[in-house]
């Protein structure tokens, strides 16, 4: 097991969100570890302090995984809708 000390990539996200990204970042081959408020997890929140979710990735992957998620942020990998991938139809 590495000792590569592990680094915040993100702010507190909704579960959902933060699921999303995780898979996004693990499918582009990033190493991602998703850290949830047990308390608010075992309770089923999803809002407020206790329903938040952060993630972590290895230090040597930070900046990389940084690009990602500002892309993220700004749309870059949003579905385009049916009418707007094929216009004129």
């Amino acid at each position: 097991m590495s000792n590569e000390q592990w680094v915040l990539l993100t702010p507190p996200l909704e579960p959902a969100e933060a699921e999303i990204l995780q898979g996004l970042l693990e499918a582009q081959g990033f190493t991602v570890y998703l850290a949830r408020e047990g308390a608010g997890r075992a309770l089923g929140l999803t809002v407020g302090p206790l329903g938040q979710a952060q993630l972590y990735v290895p230090a040597s992957q930070k900046e990389a995984a940084e690009q990602v998620y500002h892309d993220f942020l700004r749309g870059t990998f949003a579905a385009q809708r049916d009418e707007e991938a094929s216009p004129g139809e």
